[in-house]
């Protein structure tokens, strides 16, 4: 059980860390994300149980624009339940959804996710991606 508190715990710094660096440098990203794969499937259920996982497999697969495993991510994601999101991580949902949808080409409802997510932008912290929404 203490392994996997710790495993956990490495989980939640990796997250901090692919948030950190996302728009940054794309190979870092890769290498995160590969060692949140490599932890998430020693962790028995992990992936059904944690909708953050998927929040951070949809950015990855919209950032390296593979729609095909983002729909897979938006859908296990939803399927989970935004409502166990916490605020910064639903202005992350819609902020990826949203552009999700525009690398879809439906302009219109990517345009509701981003207005969505601009009233969400209160609850992150960083005042850098703040400006970079903007």
């Amino acid at each position: 059980m203490q392994n996997q508190t710790v495993e956990l715990d490495t989980l939640q710094n990796l997250y901090d860390e692919w948030f950190e660096v996302r728009l940054k440098d794309i190979d870092k990203l890769e290498e995160i994300k590969s060692k949140i794969d490599s932890i998430v499937k020693h962790i028995k259920g992990y992936i059904f149980t944690h909708p953050e996982y998927w929040l951070i497999s949809l950015g990855h697969d919209v950032i390296l624009e593979n729609l095909s495993e983002a729909a897979v991510s938006l859908d296990q994601l939803e399927k989970l339940g935004t409502d166990k999101l916490n605020d910064k991580q639903k202005y992350y949902y819609y902020l990826f959804k949203a552009c999700y949808l525009l690398l879809k080409g439906e302009y219109k409802i990517a345009l509701d996710k981003f207005h969505i997510a601009a009233d969400k932008l209160v609850h992150v912290p960083n005042r850098i991606e703040k400006a970079e929404f903007f």
